[in-house]
């Protein structure tokens, strides 16, 4: 799932998914200034994540999945895993004051 952050944007705040298989072996590219979540549809999943510059942790935001003023539709059945890092997700609103005037 993505949500487009960037200030100005069109499609500002509108969430777009896409389905990824090991059967079509295709990529996603995520640009600058979007967010991204992952929901698996099946038991046993890796994800490869490739940055374009150096990880820095300490800059990485986090926003709660079910945050209300995003509206994601996440395809949930039953109670989510959530990871650690994630419990501890701020709600979009939180994120912006943080992050100040570079998104939205």
């Amino acid at each position: 799932m993505l949500v487009d952050l960037r200030k100005g944007s069109v499609a500002l705040v509108s969430p777009w998914s896409a389905v990824l298989s090991d059967q079509e072996l295709r990529l996603l590219y995520v640009p600058p200034g979007l967010a991204f979540g992952m929901y698996t549809l099946a038991d046993n999943c890796s994800c490869f994540i490739k940055w374009d510059m150096a990880y820095h942790p300490q800059i990485r935001g986090v926003i709660r999945f079910d945050d209300p003023d995003l509206n994601i539709p996440w395809p949930l059945a039953g109670e989510p895993i959530i990871s650690e890092r994630d419990t501890k997700a701020i709600t979009f609103k939180e994120f912006i004051k943080i992050k100040g005037s570079s998104v939205v």
